[in-house]
Formats: C-alpha cells, sequence, structure tokens
C-alpha cells in the first residue's frame, strides 16, 4: 500500500479540512511548531513516502518531495493559483470581469497576477535562510535561487507544474479561465458525517448552560467567526458585522477568534459573542468567555448596498443549501485526483 504523508501547520480552521478528507485513508498528519523543527519532524517521517500532501502553509514540503524523489500535490482551501481574474487573498485590486480590451483592464489583470508572484517570493524570502541550510545539510540538495523555487529553469521531472487541488466549491468560486491545467477545484470537504445525499448528520454535543439559554431564547442564530485571522480594527470589524445583523433582523453568535473581533460594548441586536475554539461539536466542555444578549428593537429595512456597506449586498444561502455545499462528492473527487497523480507517477 502506497505511504501517503500530509504536512499542515495553523489551528483548527487549518487542519479540519484535511482531517475531513483522511477520514478512513491510510494518512499521517504531519504537525508541529517552529519552521526547523517542523523540518526536522517531517523530513524523519518522510522515509518510504510515495506520494506527499501539503498545506499552503506548508509550501516548503516541496523541498522533502524534491529530496525523497516523490510526487507533490498541494491541498488548499482557498485560491492560490495565480489569475488576472482577482488578486491573492488580502490584497486590495478590485476583481476583473472575463472579458475586456481596455489599457486598464489588462494593467488590472497584470497586478491581480503579479500579487500571488510577490507573496510567494516574500515567505519564499522569509523562510530562505533556514530552508536553503536545511537544503544543504539535511537533504543534500543545491542551493535555489534568490527568488526561490519559481525561479528554477529546470525543476526535477517529479515536480513540474504539482497539482493544486482548491478545496472549494465550484458554486461559491467558478475555476478562472486563466488557471494552469493542473489546478483544479474539488469541493469542500467537511469533518461531519454526512448522509448518502450529502445531509450533516447530527452528532452529540450538549453546550453550556449560559448558550443553551440564549439558543433557546429565540429564533436559530446566524454565526459569524474569525479563527485566526487578525484585523488591524477588530472592533470596527465587530461594530459592522453586528450592524449587519441588526439590518437582516436576525441574531448573531460572534466567535472573536485569536484577532480579538467583539464588539466595542453592548450589542444592539440578540448577540452571543462566545470564546470558544468549538463550532461544530468537537471540543464539548469548553466554555464562553463572555456572552451578551440584548433583545433589540425591530430592525428597519435595509437600504441599498453601497461601498460602505458592502455586507447588506450579500446574499447568505441556508445552511445546507445545494448551491454552495458540495454534497457528498468533494471528499471522493478530492481522493480520485490524489490516487490519479499516484498513479501516474509510480
Amino acid at each position: 500500500m502506497p505511504k501517503i504523508r500530509l504536512i499542515s501547520v495553523g489551528s483548527r480552521g487549518d487542519l479540519q479540512p484535511y482531517l475531513a478528507l483522511m477520514q478512513g485513508k491510510p494518512v499521517r498528519l504531519i504537525s508541529d511548531a517552529l519552521l526547523g523543527e517542523l523540518l526536522e519532524t517531517a523530513h524523519a517521517a518522510m522515509e518510504g513516502t510515495d506520494l506527499l500532501l501539503v498545506s499552503p502553509l506548508c509550501l516548503w514540503g516541496y523541498h522533502l518531495a524534491e529530496a525523497a524523489g516523490c510526487p507533490l500535490v498541494v491541498l488548499s482551501p482557498l485560491p492560490i493559483m495565480a489569475t488576472g481574474e482577482f488578486p491573492f487573498l488580502g490584497y486590495p485590486a478590485s476583481p476583473t470581469s472575463r472579458n475586456g480590451g481596455s489599457t486598464r483592464h489588462r494593467i488590472r489583470r497584470r497586478l491581480n497576477r503579479s500579487s500571488y508572484r510577490l507573496v510567494s517570493l516574500l515567505k519564499w524570502r522569509q523562510d530562505a535562510r533556514v530552508i536553503q541550510a536545511f537544503r544543504r545539510d539535511r537533504l543534500g540538495l543545491q542551493p535555489l535561487p534568490w527568488g526561490g523555487v519559481q525561479s528554477r529553469r529546470t525543476p526535477p521531472a517529479h515536480l513540474v507544474d504539482p497539482p493544486e487541488l482548491h478545496l472549494i466549491s465550484p458554486k461559491v468560486l467558478p475555476r478562472p479561465a486563466d488557471w494552469k491545467a493542473s489546478a483544479s477545484l474539488t469541493g469542500f470537504c467537511f469533518h461531519e458525517p454526512r448522509s448518502a445525499d450529502g445531509a450533516i448528520q447530527p452528532t452529540p454535543y450538549s453546550p453550556d448552560r449560559e448558550l443553551s439559554a440564549f439558543l433557546e431564547s429565540g429564533p436559530a442564530p446566524f454565526y459569524a467567526g474569525f479563527g485566526s485571522m487578525i484585523s488591524r480594527d477588530p472592533e470596527a470589524l465587530a461594530a459592522a458585522v453586528v450592524e449587519a445583523a441588526q439590518q437582516a433582523g436576525v441574531r448573531l453568535i460572534l466567535s472573536p477568534g485569536w484577532g480579538r473581533v467583539g464588539p466595542e460594548r453592548h450589542c444592539l441586536v440578540m448577540c452571543c459573542c462566545w470564546r470558544s475554539a468549538h463550532t461544530a461539536g468537537g471540543f464539548p466542555g469548553c466554555r464562553p468567555r463572555f456572552i451578551t444578549a440584548v433583545p433589540a428593537p425591530p430592525p428597519p429595512r435595509c437600504a441599498a448596498a453601497s461601498p460602505r456597506r458592502w455586507w447588506r449586498s450579500l446574499r447568505i444561502s441556508p445552511p445546507g443549501d445545494a448551491r454552495l455545499s458540495s454534497s457528498g462528492s468533494a471528499r471522493p473527487r478530492t481522493a480520485s485526483a490524489i490516487e490519479a497523480r499516484l498513479a501516474g507517477m509510480l
């Protein structure tokens, strides 16, 4: 049986899609802390590896795959393949249409594509000293050019255009027309058990007393969570989310996350601010840090969308909506793509 290794680091959101993909599969997860330690840990676990899977935060796995002579597959929950249609996540440039011949349009597309190259280059330069020394001293490999992997003229045959499988539904992100053939959309990977028709199966979970009281005191709320994302102005972001809930006339569970995206003062809507890593019954026993539940007056009708109120134009589909979920087929499609890569390289 082929030996498959998967390398990922980060908080729960960085691991859960891959844990879902690995269910019932002979895949070993490699995770650790600092880069130098993680390189050593991963290198020690690479013996006999036939296929290496890496997340976007672990693209340095490329060097381990090069030394081991095994193929590499990148699994990403966000778009990382360069495209002219939109910039890398977080860049201010606006998306472009798929057709247009103006000079401004062409410049914008080039800037969008360049944002991916810039992010890759900045990350490489940040880690270059550690990785170059590791390649030389531990892997016995030649050093890379100043620009890293993307500057190589003749990469190893087994690492030419490794597949990039984006764990995103094409209903949410249509595949950009200028993506390389090695990039694909496989759909979301859910950790929760699902029925044959893709519906999430209930899992045993008893929320805390305070949270139970909030859930039972009114209609089902919307959940807004920020995980490990850091905002430059967490109070303003929290205020925008709370205002959006007020405008929509819904109750809200707000999870501040590492970035402390919490309201500066009491919410004007039925709002539960919940500091907990548990979002789907995976961490029973976690207690909320603080809860605010203040009844709100009937909200006014939403005004027309404006640039400063971008959230008013959002269309929120109910949980399980087939337009956003990929039913139960995402994991099989992802697994099939990995198996095809493995069969073609062994």
